[in-house]
């Protein structure tokens, strides 16, 4: 290999790493994206089942205070 030769070939290695950073930090980005999605759904269903959960909790204190008799 020339000098001109090694130097293209250098600067083709460059070129490609770059380009491989690039690519790289683009699917790293998405990666990240679409696990931040599905934390924020399972933290949204989880969100809902406390809800749920609560809610129920209340109902049923409602119930066995509406059974208790009334004092005067």
């Amino acid at each position: 290999m020339t000098e001109l030769e090694l130097q293209a070939f250098a600067l083709s290695i460059v070129k490609l790493s770059m380009v491989g950073g690039v690519l790289g930090a683009i699917c790293w980005s998405l990666i990240v994206r679409a696990l931040m999605h599905v934390a924020d759904a399972i933290q949204a269903w989880e969100d809902k089942r406390v809800r749920i959960g609560s809610a129920r909790a209340r109902a049923h204190v409602r119930s066995i205070n509406s059974a208790l008799p009334c004092r005067p």
